[in-house]
């Protein structure tokens, strides 16, 4: 396994709640049963899309979105795609 990184999400309570049933039954923690169901999702990414390449910074993340917008014509307020 990777390096760890903290962090913090807001889940809707009623989907909190079925992760601590799921957890329970499967004798792990919600943060294990949280792990393998974004490994999964991932996995399902990476089979319809092709492998994810790491973003190593914010500025590339940025150029990444911003090239996604442009490809999906997104719209600003000023009707310019951005």
């Amino acid at each position: 396994m990777d390096a760890e990184v903290r962090f913090t999400a807001r889940i809707p309570s009623d989907d909190y709640n079925k992760l601590r049933v799921v957890a329970a039954m499967r004798r792990g923690s919600i943060n294990l049963t949280l792990c393998d169901a974004i490994d999964a999702y991932l996995q399902k990414w990476e089979e319809d899309h092709g492998e994810i390449q790491i973003i190593e910074s914010v500025s590339e993340e940025k150029t990444i979105r911003s090239a996604r917008k442009k490809q999906s014509g997104q719209q600003g307020q000023d009707g310019v795609a951005v």
